[in-house]
């Protein structure tokens, strides 16, 4: 008997993630397109699959499908889910942090860029009829989270009210922080403006929280925020992530190790001075680079 395949991935999604669930098609009511979060049978949200089935009322069905939705099918109830607060709109929901429509919303902006790579333009540089040298520059759309350039700048990257759409689904350091948040985690990436912010938060889970100094010279200074204490204490140093998990957990996501010596990718260069890619070496993505010809006298011809 055929297994079916899991549905799509889907961040947004909190249906079982390794089982196939079933979508009801009330009388009436259009069939769920392909690639929309859709409400299951067992009362999650799951991804329409590209290759759906339809079954006969008393055939056999595949393996793979959920348990819990067969049920529903069959005239059973669905699970109980504990009701929550939507963190995004404030409804009552029974979907954890976010409710129903606040995770199709998410899902419909996250879904075009799964798999939209992006081109990274180079910036041009040209010599006018006046011998002057022009450069012409592409806009590049840096991550929401970390400020990565991650490429040209498209026509998604505005929704409808003029506001920039979220991307950081398409940052390799961000992308684990959004599947994090859709499983109802809180992140803050620290830094010294929101350091008491990020404190503040533990202290209201009656954590203890302190600055983290260490010693530069013949003074200290404040470098992160200490959180615990004994052997449970964990230590985010300014760029890492925190990250507050549903259960009352903190932890800290690092953040990319730094190359020791500042030294240049050397995509690009040639024999004029400063050629090159201008991004240090080890930057992310590897495959994608910024290119300056080098250094010329802008008022004449190369």
């Amino acid at each position: 008997m055929t297994t079916l395949a899991p549905n799509p991935h889907s961040p947004y999604a909190d249906a079982d993630p390794e089982t196939r669930h079933i979508f009801p098609s009330p009388i009436f009511f259009p069939q769920a397109k392909p690639g929309v979060l859709a409400l299951t049978a067992c009362e999650g949200m799951a991804v329409v699959p590209e290759d759906l089935i339809e079954t006969q009322p008393n055939a056999a069905l595949p393996d793979g499908l959920c348990p819990a939705c067969v049920t529903v099918m069959q005239g059973g109830a669905p699970p109980k889910r504990p009701s929550s607060e939507c963190g995004e709109c404030g409804t009552a929901t029974w979907h954890g942090v976010l409710c129903a429509l606040c995770r199709q919303d998410k899902h419909e902006a996250w879904w075009p860029t799964r798999d939209t790579a992006r081109t990274f333009t180079p910036d041009v540089k040209t010599v006018n009829d006046e011998g002057h040298t022009v450069t012409t520059i592409k806009v590049k759309r840096a991550c929401n989270g970390c400020g990565t350039l991650l490429g040209d700048l498209q026509d998604r990257d505005v929704d409808a009210h003029g506001n920039l759409t979220d991307v950081r689904a398409e940052c390799d350091r961000c992308a684990p922080l959004v599947e994090l948040e859709a499983q109802g985690c809180k992140t803050w990436l620290l830094t010294p403006r929101n350091i008491t912010d990020v404190d503040d938060e533990v202290d209201r889970d009656r954590i203890y929280a302190k600055g983290y100094f260490e010693s530069d010279g013949d003074k200290s200074v404040c470098v992160g925020l200490r959180i615990g204490t004994g052997e449970t204490r964990i230590v985010a140093r300014y760029g890492d992530h925190v990250i507050r998990h549903p259960d009352g957990r903190w932890s800290v996501r690092k953040a990319p190790a730094e190359p020791s010596v500042e030294t240049f990718c050397t995509y690009g260069a040639t024999s004029a001075p400063g050629s090159g890619c201008v991004l240090l070496a080890g930057h992310e993505p590897a495959n994608r680079h910024i290119v300056t010809p080098g250094d010329a006298d802008e008022d004449e011809q190369p």
